[in-house]
């Protein structure tokens, strides 16, 4: 689970800065400075197929229906060509049942956003060679000095490849006049370099080694260097990292939050409004004119494009590559090419954008609201319709089929199937193999495998453990097993891309003082988070002598994930398995007689042994 998103899991968002002051960044020019909503798209580089005007209906139509259903009482959507604002709208409120309208001046948090300006200061510091971003992080944390990996680069850190562990969970977004959480363990979980999983100390690792190079405040610095973005003319920018009091409110289930502040401000604290993401985002979208040195504020063009370019894969990424604060992702639509994506989504807020590399294009989405699937679609078919209109591109597939040939990549070779497999979606066991495939449990459901000439495997649900149903994200997911230096691994492909998801386990079965820690356990310091996923109690339990911890998700079809666990030593379990999110660390004490587990800041007491 990604820590800033509430209700949904993996992967991984952050935040931001700015004021008036500085060199422009763009051109002076009133169609940069986003003052008001525009009705219809404007001029913009390049040839006009056709369709403008009737996009721009269409989306202020989207937005206003949005707006009005509640779940996300304000929202607005911004397009920028080739540096410049080509659209934008807003609609609704900054709270329900509140009288403040929801404008692009309209400050939030901005969640995982936060990432990029830290890593633009890491990309700066490079150029100017006070940081060599291949160098490993130092100076050393002392967990990670008796390691038996080598120390993680910046560059590695940045792209979420150190092979750290995620970070606290627990209190991650509090009120902002409550106690702060203790500090973060730091700990290595993998290799580095072996596979991509966000990692939120990676980037407080990032942060202190450059507060500790400017001998400063960095959160001061982001906000003066960000400010340089905002073109003279403009209105002074909103990139904060105090919460004021005319901000919009998060919502969830139609409930207004209170205002929530990052426990860790300087990695997951920013805070800006529309106008301010597109000063950010304007440069991506003219990385292709202009030599490398030319200046953005006080950053650079090179700097700017530094952050999209891809970097080095880890080795179970299989071909996949990352940027520095942005995931990277190649669409399988024909034409568009190289797509940057950041994500920011702190409890009851969505904050997306998107960038169209190759065509110098991006759009922007930002929303006080959490549940409104609407939102899930809004910002992507924006960008899909204006590069249809503008660049003449076929219009996207919207249930494309399956490829009917998948290549298994070139790192791993074919295996047997084994008979339980560890993945962060919980336990994966093999119930039935028969010729043309397998039963398997996952969660607490059956599902059904069948076997593809390509020798991947698709699946589909099985209703009452008999019955084969295709849900359509099932419909677009295989499996494979495949063999890596010696490990056994599931790979799944999905949406075009190929992507580990865990690895067999096995073996030798748990030591016998683990049996002292079966049972129920209740969790003793619920937060927001947890109170969001209704996590209450787990269950740590035995399986064929292999131990798993169990918890239910009444929100979403009472699934009940088992995730497999094995003993580091008497004081730690850790998750089993490699892939994502695989190897996290528990915490087990026992005082007064009492037995409690703590995970990411979490912890549970035991209240009924088994």
């Amino acid at each position: 689970m990604t820590p800033d998103r509430s209700r949904q899991s993996g992967a991984p968002a952050l935040l931001l800065v700015l004021w008036l002051c500085g060199p422009a960044a763009l051109p002076a020019q009133a169609a940069d400075c986003p003052t008001a909503p525009a009705s219809a798209l404007q001029a913009a580089p390049g040839p006009a197929v056709g369709g403008l005007e009737s996009i721009a209906r269409d989306y202020e139509r989207r937005l206003q229906k949005i707006a009005r259903r509640g779940e996300a009482p304000g929202v607005a959507l911004a397009l920028i060509e080739s540096g410049r604002l080509s659209w934008l709208s807003s609609r609704g409120l900054t709270r329900r049942r509140g009288d403040q309208p929801f404008t692009p001046e309209t400050v939030l948090p901005l969640g995982r956003l936060s990432e990029i300006p830290i890593a633009l200061q890491a990309v700066r510091a490079g150029r100017k060679q006070r940081l060599d971003l291949d160098a490993p992080i130092a100076p050393k944390p002392p967990p990670l000095r008796d390691s038996p990996w080598p120390m993680p680069s910046v560059v590695q850190l940045l792209g979420h490849q150190g092979g750290l562990n995620g970070g606290r969970l627990h209190d991650l977004y509090v009120n902002q006049d409550d106690p702060q959480p203790g500090p973060t363990p730091i700990y290595p979980i993998r290799a580095p370099g072996l596979l991509e999983s966000y990692s939120l100390v990676g980037y407080q690792l990032v942060y202190a080694q450059l507060e500790r190079m400017l001998g400063s405040d960095l959160r001061a610095q982001i906000v003066a260097d960000l400010a340089s973005l905002r073109a003279p003319r403009c209105a002074e920018s909103a990139f904060r990292y105090r919460i004021a009091a005319d901000e919009a409110r998060g919502h969830l289930d139609r409930e207004t939050l209170d205002p929530l502040a990052a426990s860790d401000p300087g990695a997951l604290g920013l805070r800006s409004n529309l106008q301010g993401l597109i000063d950010l985002v304007a440069p991506l979208t003219r990385l292709k004119t202009g030599a490398a040195e030319d200046p953005i504020g006080v950053f650079t063009r090179a700097d700017f494009a530094a952050l999209v370019q891809p970097t080095a894969g880890g080795k179970l990424d299989f071909g996949r590559r990352g940027g520095l604060g942005f995931a990277l992702a190649r669409s399988q639509r024909e034409g568009v090419g190289l797509v940057a994506l950041a994500f920011g989504l702190p409890p009851g807020y969505r904050i997306e954008i998107r960038v169209a590399l190759d065509h110098d294009i991006a759009t922007i989405l930002v929303a006080n609201g959490g549940d409104e699937d609407d939102l899930d679609e809004i910002g992507s078919d924006l960008l899909d319709d204006v590069l249809t209109a503008r660049k003449g591109l076929p219009a996207r597939e919207r249930d494309p089929p399956l490829p009917d040939f998948v290549a298994l990549p070139e790192e791993v070779s074919p295996a047997p199937w084994a008979q339980r497999y560890a993945t962060p979606i919980g336990r994966l066991k093999i119930e039935r193999l028969s010729g043309d495939g397998f039963d398997f449990e996952i969660f607490g459901r059956g599902f059904r495998a069948t076997e593809r000439e390509d020798g991947w495997y698709q699946i589909s649900y099985r209703l009452l453990g008999v019955i084969p149903l295709r849900f359509s994200v099932l419909r677009k997911t295989l499996l494979h097993s495949a063999s890596w230096e010696g490990q056994s691994l599931l790979l799944a492909h999905i949406y075009g891309r190929t992507l580990l998801i865990g690895s067999a386990v096995g073996g030798e079965p748990s030591a016998e003082w683990t049996d002292d820690w079966l049972g129920e356990y209740r969790l003793s310091n619920p937060d927001l988070l947890s109170e969001l996923l209704e996590v209450e109690t787990i269950r740590i339990g035995s399986e064929e002598r292999h131990l798993y911890i169990e918890y239910q998700l009444p929100f979403f079809l009472d699934l009940k994930p088992r995730v497999l666990l094995e003993a580091v030593d008497r004081s730690q379990l850790k998750v089993s398995g490699i892939g994502p999110l695989l190897g996290e660390r528990l915490g087990l004490s026992e005082s007064g007689g009492r037995k409690r587990l703590e995970y990411a800041g979490y912890s549970f007491e035991r209240i009924s042994p088994e």
